[in-house]
């Protein structure tokens, strides 16, 4: 079965995705090529190796969205929170 091309074309799919470490050296290079391939992201780290240095220049992009969390606890999105669940 192939896609509908007529709706892909006219219909953008939203690709969303969670980083865990987005600060660190790794994470924040996957986070920039998400936003360039126009994925949502939600972005976790504890800051305790990474630097939000790597990641400043996302901090304000409308599909980047960044938390302060350590993922050895457990991390509960909200229905409320749109721009992440569908």
């Amino acid at each position: 079965m192939q896609p509908n091309s007529e709706y892909m074309q006219t219909e953008r799919v939203k690709k969303k995705v969670l980083v865990a470490g987005a600060a660190g050296f790794i994470g924040s290079h996957l986070c920039d090529r998400l936003i360039k391939e126009e994925y949502e992201e939600l972005c976790l780290d504890n800051c305790y190796t990474g630097n939000m240095v790597n990641i400043e220049h996302l901090l304000h992009h409308s599909r980047f969205t960044f938390v302060e969390h350590d993922v050895i606890q457990p991390y509960h999105v909200s229905p409320s929170d749109q721009r992440i669940v569908p």
